[in-house]
C-alpha cells in the first residue's frame, strides 16, 4: 500500500507543479496586459534626453517663430506646454494657445504642413528623437503657416 500511496502523492505533486506553472503564466500575461493599459493612459511628456536633443536641433534651425496649439483640456494642454517650453528654451518666439471646442477632435501630435520645408524639417527632428507625430494639412481654423506649428490632440490609444 505504501507504494500506491507514494505513487499517488508523486502524481498529485506533479499535478500541483503543473497547476502552479499555469498560474504563473496566467499572472504574467495579466501583468503584461496591465502594464500595456497603464502605458496607454500615462500622460505624454518629453524625457530629459528628448527635451535636450530637440532643443539643440531647434537651436540649429533658422526659425524665429513657432505655434503650438492644443485641443481640449488636461493631458493635451500639459503636453503642448511641455513642447512649447522646448521651443522657448531654443529662443524661438512661441505662441501657445487652445482652439477649445471650435474644432472636431484631433488625435496625436500633428505637424502642420507649411508652404516651405519647415514642417518636414520639424517632423524629421521629432522622428529622430522618438516623438510620434504625423504631418497634417492645414485648414481654415489653423490657417496656412510659414513657420513650425504643432497641434496636440488626444492620445492615439
Amino acid at each position: 500500500m505504501a507504494l500506491a500511496d507514494s505513487s499517488r502523492a508523486n502524481a498529485e505533486a506533479a499535478k500541483s507543479k503543473e497547476n502552479n506553472t499555469q498560474l504563473r503564466v496566467e499572472l504574467e500575461k495579466e501583468r503584461i496586459e496591465r502594464l500595456r493599459l497603464e502605458a496607454k493612459v500615462q500622460p505624454r511628456h518629453l524625457s530629459n534626453a528628448q527635451r535636450q536633443a530637440l532643443t539643440e536641433k531647434i537651436k540649429s534651425s533658422d526659425w524665429k517663430n513657432s505655434e503650438i496649439i492644443w485641443h481640449g483640456t488636461g493631458e493635451r494642454e500639459a503636453y503642448a506646454k511641455d513642447l512649447a517650453s522646448v521651443f522657448e528654451q531654443a529662443n524661438i518666439k512661441t505662441h501657445i494657445y487652445t482652439l477649445g471646442m471650435f474644432i472636431p477632435s484631433a488625435w496625436g501630435l500633428m505637424v502642420v504642413i507649411t508652404e516651405n520645408d519647415d514642417s518636414n524639417k520639424l517632423k524629421r527632428m521629432l522622428d529622430e528623437i522618438g516623438i510620434p507625430a504625423v504631418l497634417a494639412e492645414t485648414n481654415d481654423i489653423i490657417g496656412n503657416k510659414d513657420h513650425p506649428t504643432l497641434f496636440v490632440g488626444s492620445r492615439e490609444d
